[in-house]
């Protein structure tokens, strides 16, 4: 299967050009100055999947939850393959990490974000994801979607290009400032 997200101790490396710059979007100032005090992995998710759902339509995208089989997690956009143009397999999450199929979604779930039993990627409403504590943070969502229309209006919605790959060069350039960087 081809692998869109590599994890390289706790840096998450993406295999494709959509990934990558979603994941540079997502770490700019002024995408995280939208969340008031927080990051997209420590209560911010869900603002920026319904931020991505409303730029990408609720037809093309949904939004799942990474769970523990009593707990949900982490949310993330959720784009069927039919989005894609492709007939069957799995779809794909995106997320403040960039795209990844929910294998690999689920395996940064229990190595990066220290959740082991995090195995369900599942759909809940916004009320049930509240009783787990997961919100959009004052409305976040909708200060995130302007930032995102213009990201998406570089990278048209839902384009074939989302799934090709970067070339072999870059990864390796990648891994290599990765790995430098961690060592340090």
């Amino acid at each position: 299967m081809y692998q869109y997200q590599e994890l390289l101790d706790y840096e998450v490396l993406n295999h494709t050009r959509l990934g990558r710059d979603f994941q540079q979007l997502c770490r700019q100032d002024n995408m995280l100055a939208q969340l008031e005090e927080v990051g997209f992995m420590d209560g911010g998710c869900l603002s920026l999947a319904l931020a991505v759902q409303a730029e990408l339509g609720e037809q093309s995208c949904q939004i799942r939850f990474c769970c523990t089989p009593a707990t949900a997690h982490h949310a993330v956009a959720y784009i069927a393959p039919q989005a894609l143009g492709r007939k069957a397999g799995p779809g794909f999450c995106l997320d403040a990490d960039g795209l990844a199929t929910p294998a690999e979604m689920l395996l940064k779930m229990q190595q990066v974000e220290s959740v082991p039993a995090c195995t369900l990627l599942r759909e809940l409403t916004l009320a049930q994801a509240r009783e787990h504590g997961i919100v959009d943070l004052n409305g976040s969502s909708q200060r995130l979607r302007p930032l995102l229309r213009a990201f998406f209006l570089d990278n048209p919605p839902l384009g074939r290009h989302w799934l090709t790959a970067l070339p072999p060069a870059e990864i390796l350039r990648q891994r290599a400032l990765v790995t430098y960087t961690a060592v340090r």
